[in-house]
């Protein structure tokens, strides 16, 4: 029995999101109940990295994003689904705009490149696999 338990509480417990609070949830079974993402909005994974608009970490043209744009802080690259201007939230990092592409053998993946100020932040981020949200769909 104790083993029955302990089975339902931590399927519950994956489902909701690692969570045993509803402030930070993760996802919902899109029946409208609130999570940290808004009104019955699922999440999505990606991979995410950093990088700085510096020649050895863009193409030739480090001081214009592929929207056209110059580089701000809140720029990301994104796969190439989806369009420039999409807004999205990423879990414990707040919104970015895509404004870049990732590199041609990434922009058929769900990978990112969060646009940061220096490359020692770029460096220290690393790789993070993390949850997001198209905010603007």
């Amino acid at each position: 029995m104790k083993k029955i338990i302990l089975f339902l509480f931590l399927s519950a417990w994956i489902f909701t999101g690692f969570s045993l609070g509803d402030s930070d949830v993760l996802f919902t079974s899109g029946n409208g109940v609130k999570n940290a993402y808004g009104e019955g909005k699922m999440p999505r994974t990606g991979v995410f990295t950093a990088y700085t608009a510096s020649t050895a970490q863009t193409d030739q043209k480090p001081r214009i994003m592929a929207s056209g744009n110059k580089p701000y802080i809140g720029a990301a690259a994104c796969p190439k689904y989806m369009e420039f201007g999409t807004r999205i939230r990423v879990q414990g990092m707040g919104e970015y705009t895509c404004e870049d592409r990732m590199h041609r053998r990434y922009r058929d993946k769900n990978r990112f490149d969060i646009l940061m100020k220096d490359q020692n932040r770029a460096v220290d981020f690393g790789k993070k696999q993390l949850r997001y949200e198209i905010v603007n769909e």
